[in-house]
């Protein structure tokens, strides 16, 4: 069941990041999902699924396929180190990894583009789109705990 739901949020992500925007914004969804499973699986799912996901939305996108490979499974890995380990998880702390996990995947997927391709955009431009991405994604972040998150004495 649980398997299902992620390929149904995978699928409704992927569709809402390609066709909804904010003022010429779009939303890095996909980098949300790859947080929350890391978070919510552990390491070794939350890599493989991040980078699954960023193949298929390489495949989707059309051009180079490999640049969110990467990304998504970066995120997917460090989101896994907010459940358990030396971080105890608080509402703050879950806005501002997701914050920086958003900016670090953006700016992998640039920077791989820019390698083998071209830049996508300018990178002051890139800088400005990465950053009101994470702000977006970083009030979502605050929302997605961890399993046991309620139970942890603070």
């Amino acid at each position: 069941m649980k398997t299902f739901v992620l390929l149904l949020a995978a699928t409704a992500s992927l569709v809402l990041q390609t066709t909804v925007t904010f003022h010429g914004l779009s939303p890095a969804l996909t980098t949300l999902l790859a947080y929350y499973v890391g978070l919510s699986s552990g390491a070794a799912k939350g890599t493989l699924f991040g980078s699954l996901l960023g193949t298929v939305e390489d495949s989707i996108g059309g051009g180079m396929i490999g640049p969110n490979l990467p990304g998504k499974g970066i995120v997917g890995l460090f989101s896994s180190f907010l459940s358990g380990g030396p971080f105890q998880w608080s509402p703050l702390l879950g806005t501002v990894y997701a914050f920086v996990l958003t900016v670090m995947d953006g700016a992998v997927v640039f920077i791989v583009k820019g390698v083998y391709e071209t830049f996508p955009a300018p990178p002051a431009r890139a800088a400005l789109i990465l950053a009101l991405q994470g702000v977006l994604n970083a009030c979502a972040g605050a929302l997605i705990k961890p399993p046991g998150a309620d139970s942890q004495v603070r």
